[in-house]
């Protein structure tokens, strides 16, 4: 969960039912109730507390706003919940799981005390900072003698607030974060105790196993559908799909929405990539690439063609260029793909060429297609970087350890890489209204055939749809998913059958170590 550093200084306003406002004005311990409270509140001062939950806040608050902070004590999740609002009543955040305990029963024991002589109240705070992007201090004040902050007297509303802040919260961004994994169609592991239970769960799992690398890219192969990535990760917009050369899976890019909206989609023809120019205003100008190339080993060749086309055609819209994804390489394949268009540089080498993270594929323990499969291990996923701009910080693997205690059953046959990259620093703005409609759509609509131009903006994807002449058609009938979930399992038992095929006759096996 998101937060972003500010100070609030709260105070308790006081007003009687019908509306006036009543001070509650200190007078010896023993003469009324409310000057009772009062001694009592004015002990209870210098609250230290946190605001967070910016990623599914419809407002972001700004310093010197004026906010209030509200009791939700039937909230699902936490019956201690403070939203934190601004002058329209629209929801800035949270107060944090650890502040809300602290402060709720002081709220909730001092709105019952007043209410029993006809007085309400309301904690109310003004933002005092900008924050860090990451924690957000409160500084939370009773004051005995009523609230000195006027709402309505406060800041405009703030500006609509993304649904996922970057890393710093709006502040200065150095690092991009790039996911890819191959996903084997979302289909459970052969060595998973229940496979029908488990075929329930999968997407979840995947799903769960990105979004933990906190990723601003996603590049996905053997993607069961067109519409299974944007369905899936719904704070992301897909560039498109396409399908691959050798089987019946789409390979996907996904951008975080708020990169999306200065992204185009690059055409790369039949080749078996998706791509996008990624252009940010006073930022980084960059190109990126989900691919998956041919796999048997006599495909050297043409897996150098496909590599040598699609990295010519990124470098010639940027000097800086990220292709990821399943490339079905051997390591006697390295230097002729580095040399390739003016070099490029391997992030996982570059990134320290750590052993524990050099394979992404090892069926010696990972029996994903059943026991009955050669066991031998391999460094089939891959991450390259051109250009003076970028430069790999980290590297390391996901979903690379067995599920339920069950040491040979994974989430699919290949590991998940993710890497750190640096860029040139950069804040992203505010996503496009549209962005958001595009991700929103995707759990009622359908696009196949997703193929854009290079100058038609990911952003416009939903609107184009509506028009055959752009390539895009767009079912909203319904019936398609379910003919294709129908026929899902049995595809997909074939589709392992014949890479359990393929493994067993084009890869030697390896010895068990």
């Amino acid at each position: 969960m998101l937060a972003t550093p500010l100070i609030v200084v709260a105070a308790l306003a006081l007003s009687t039912s019908g509306g006036r406002r009543r001070s509650c004005r200190v007078q010896p311990s023993n003469s009324t109730p409310t000057a009772q409270l009062s001694e009592e509140m004015d002990r209870r001062t210098d609250l230290l507390l946190t605001i967070v939950g910016l990623k599914w806040a419809r407002a972001t608050a700004q310093s010197g706003e004026k906010v209030k902070l509200v009791r939700e004590p039937g909230n699902a999740h936490d019956a201690n919940a403070i939203k934190v609002v601004n002058s329209k009543g629209v929801s800035v955040g949270h107060i944090s799981k650890e502040g809300a305990a602290s402060l709720a029963r002081k709220m909730d024991d001092t709105s019952a005390k007043l209410a029993r002589i006809g007085i309400d109240f309301a904690v109310e705070g003004t933002i005092t900072g900008c924050g860090d992007g990451h924690t957000q201090p409160v500084h939370v004040v009773f004051k005995q003698d009523g609230s000195n902050v006027a709402l309505q007297d406060s800041k405009p509303a703030a500006i609509p607030a993304p649904k996922r802040m970057a890393k710093s919260g709006g502040a200065c961004k150095t690092t991009l974060c790039l996911a890819s994994f191959n996903i084997s169609f979302a289909e459970p592991s052969q060595q998973a105790s229940d496979r029908v239970s488990r075929r329930v769960t999968q997407t979840g799992l995947i799903r769960d196993a990105v979004l933990r690398c906190n990723p601003d890219v996603i590049a996905l192969q053997e993607s069961p559908s067109d519409a299974w990535g944007s369905g899936t990760f719904r704070n992301y917009v897909s560039i498109g799909t396409t399908l691959a050369t050798h089987v019946d899976g789409h390979i996907d890019l996904l951008l975080r929405r708020e990169l999306a909206q200065f992204s185009k989609r690059i055409d790369l023809s039949r080749l078996p990539g998706v791509a996008a120019s990624i252009s940010i205003p006073n930022g980084p100008k960059f190109a990126v690439c989900s691919v998956h190339l041919p796999h048997t080993a006599e495909g050297a060749s043409m897996r150098e063609m496909m590599c040598r086309s699609i990295m010519t055609c990124l470098a010639g819209r940027h000097e800086n260029s990220i292709v990821m994804g399943d490339f079905n390489m051997r390591q006697k394949e390295d230097k002729k793909i580095e040399d390739l268009i003016g070099g490029w540089t391997d992030v996982w080498k570059s990134a320290g060429e750590s052993k524990a993270k050099k394979f992404t594929w090892d069926s010696r323990t990972n029996r994903y297609h059943g026991s009955e499969a050669f066991e031998f291990c391999a460094r089939f996923d891959r991450i390259y970087l051109r250009g003076s701009d970028l430069s790999a910080r980290s590297f390391d693997l996901f979903a690379n350890k067995p599920l339920d205690g069950n040491g040979a059953d994974y989430i699919s046959d290949h590991y998940g890489i993710t890497a750190e990259v640096s860029v040139p620093s950069f804040v992203i703005p505010q996503p496009d209204a549209d962005i958001s409609g595009v991700t929103q759509c995707s759990a009622s609509i359908k696009v196949r055939g997703d193929r854009l131009g290079e100058g038609t903006p990911a952003s416009t994807r939903a609107v184009n749809g509506a028009r055959p002449g752009h390539g895009i058609y767009v079912d909203l009938t319904g019936s398609d998913d379910e003919d294709e979930l129908a026929h899902k399992p049995a595809a997909a038992e074939e589709m392992r059958r014949k890479r359990l095929a393929r493994f067993g006759g084009d890869s030697p096996p390896s010895k068990r170590k």
